[in-house]
């Protein structure tokens, strides 16, 4: 599923909910993202700063067909998440990752 979350400011950010595996115990999962920039090493140190301030997530590198990525990702296993769950982390995550894509770039891309 995508889902744009409209945010303060006139912002936006699109959330990525899709089914995953945990490797290697091959865990279903349930995968919440969102894209917050392009990779730059300029960006890495910046990024590794903010990913102490998330409480639930985290910062990560994933590579999607566009190039490699920092996005803000939660996994839940898939047989105890539950919907409401699921609505809190879409906010959660699309607030986070404008966050951390204006703070990474200073524009609103994703």
């Amino acid at each position: 599923f995508v889902i744009d979350v409209p945010l303060p400011g006139q912002r936006s950010q699109r959330v990525f909910i899709e089914a995953a595996q945990a490797k290697p115990i091959h865990r279903r999962l349930v995968k919440i993202y969102s894209i917050c920039a392009s990779v730059s090493a300029s960006y890495f140190e910046r990024a590794l700063v903010l990913n102490a301030g998330i409480a639930h997530g985290a910062i990560a590198i994933e590579e999607l067909p566009q190039g490699s990525h920092f996005v803000i990702v939660q996994n839940y296993p898939r047989a105890t998440c539950d919907p409401e769950e699921v609505r809190h982390s879409v906010l959660e995550i699309a607030a986070w990752a404008d966050e951390i894509e204006h703070a990474l770039t200073g524009q609103d891309r994703n």
